[in-house]
């Protein structure tokens, strides 16, 4: 699917990102989100048996975590490619991979690393910088201040549902899906952020405790 995508995806806002169903689209980065720890996972648990913790038998899983990565980032969407890296990444360490390999990696990264900035097109240098607190307010900081406007201006309780003047006056760009929670925050206040924020942790701490009560990492 991510291959396909590359050569038949569905262009928008930039990118080459969508599958097109004709009822609906798909982004097949998300499912790969998805469909990648399984992977991992069940990879791991046919070889439990003679697992030996040996770089090579790493090998598949990373094979696969890399060329999901590149194809990702060819689409282009560098945010999804790094979830779904460092996730992979997080994944290998518990499974037990070698410190070396993440020792050698990021000695490699850190070597690299101009000239990896050089590869990154210019938007997306411009994220960097602006996560770095760089950038013009009237420009690539646009987003982000408009965001922190419209979480002030919630107040304690909100200015009620669907009444988001940052919202409403189109002020807030993408306010269905990246800036969503600054559209909660702006209608339900400080109360009902912090409200999110709780049910999110609940979660959180939901799936690691059923993580640590796992005995073995190969149950079925």
């Amino acid at each position: 699917l991510l291959v396909f995508t590359i050569f038949k995806g569905h262009i928008g806002m930039g990118g080459q990102r969508w599958v097109d169903l004709g009822f609906f689209r798909i982004q097949p980065s998300e499912l790969a989100k998805l469909f990648f720890p399984a992977y991992a996972t069940y990879y791991f648990y046919t070889e439990k048996d003679t697992l030996s913790f040996t770089f090579r038998q790493f090998l598949p899983v990373l094979g696969v975590l890399l060329i999901s990565f590149l194809l990702i980032r060819k689409q282009p969407d560098l945010g999804t490619a790094l979830v779904l890296l460092f996730t992979g990444l997080i994944m290998l360490w518990f499974a037990g991979i070698k410190r070396h390999f993440f020792i050698y990696s990021g000695i490699i990264l850190l070597i690299t690393a101009p000239i990896s900035w050089h590869l990154l097109k210019e938007y997306q240098q411009k994220r960097v910088l602006v996560f770095l607190g760089q950038g013009d307010s009237k420009k690539e900081r646009y987003q982000i201040e408009q965001s922190q406007i419209a979480i002030g201006s919630g107040g304690i309780l909100g200015k009620g549902l669907l009444k988001g003047t940052q919202n409403k006056l189109q002020f807030l760009p993408e306010s269905r899906t990246d800036f969503i929670f600054s559209v909660i925050a702006e209608e339900t206040g400080f109360a009902g952020a912090i409200f999110i924020i709780v049910l999110f942790a609940i979660l959180f701490f939901q799936l690691l405790w059923i993580t640590l009560s796992i005995k073995s990492p190969f149950v079925q």
